[in-house]
């Protein structure tokens, strides 16, 4: 116990100084100090000071300023393996540069993705109540992989797209999901567990028009009098519908 502690008074202290000396010398000098490894080219590795909570599922890496690293690169530390999704913008003249990590738990084919679904928590010696989280599950990856009412299966379970976020930090995207069900021929294409994705059915357009570019949270009117309107509640919100007129619009981009 007494070496954890030293070990954690040495962390805070080497990063107390690096801030007031301006430097950079903790992410060579420190405990947490790696090489890291990209995990799309191993090739390519990056000196490092990797902080991470025990049984969190987030961490910081610190690098040196001329050395920074892209937004949506996934980094072998140890046997583990941290998605880069932000860099936390430090407003002093500092040597280093400080990102945010996702610690990643689903291999897909080569890459790293971050999931985290609600959990069930007992609340009874009996264990006959629970608690549910009222956090939506949600899962980010480098790039964009999927797209609205795509599937993908993640374990042994099938997860619907409801909605998606890739403007906030460019390179990532974050994606809202819901439990689902998935095709047999799709899960029976299953290799070594690795996520199965279901791409959604395209609606065909046989219009002379082009259609609708949509634009999130701007309010759309579509007649429906001569045809039907096949949406999804998840993915559109509904502001007024009539016998003849749809209005909507899309929360999300």
């Amino acid at each position: 116990m007494a070496n954890a502690f030293e070990r954690f008074k040495q962390r805070n202290q080497l990063i107390n100084n690096s801030e007031k000396n301006v430097n950079a010398d903790f992410i060579a000098l420190g405990y947490a100090s790696v090489t890291m490894i990209n995990d799309a080219d191993d090739t390519i590795t990056q000196l490092a000071y990797v902080y991470n909570k025990q049984e969190n599922d987030e961490g910081y890496i610190y690098t040196p300023y001329i050395e920074p690293i892209q937004i949506g690169s996934c980094w072998s530390v140890k046997g583990l393996h941290f998605l880069v999704d932000e860099e936390i913008v430090i407003i002093k003249d500092v040597k280093f540069r400080k990102y945010h990590a996702l610690l990643c738990n689903i291999e897909a084919d080569g890459t790293w993705w971050y999931f985290k679904k609600d959990d069930y928590v007992d609340v009874s010696l009996r264990r006959d109540t629970f608690i549910k989280s009222l956090a939506k599950p949600l899962l980010v990856t480098a790039g964009k992989p999927f797209d609205y009412n795509d599937k993908v299966m993640i374990a042994d379970r099938a997860w619907l797209i409801q909605e998606f976020d890739n403007y906030t930090h460019p390179g990532v995207t974050y994606y809202s999901v819901t439990a689902t069900t998935m095709s047999k021929d799709e899960i029976e294409t299953r290799v070594d567990n690795k996520p199965v994705i279901e791409k959604a059915e395209e609606i065909p357009f046989d219009g002379d028009e082009n259609p609708y570019k949509i634009i999130p949270n701007q309010e759309y009117e579509v007649e429906t009098e001569n045809g039907y309107f096949r949406t999804s509640c998840k993915v559109l919100k509904v502001i007024s519908r009539t016998s003849n007129l749809v209005k909507f619009s899309i929360p999300f981009g």
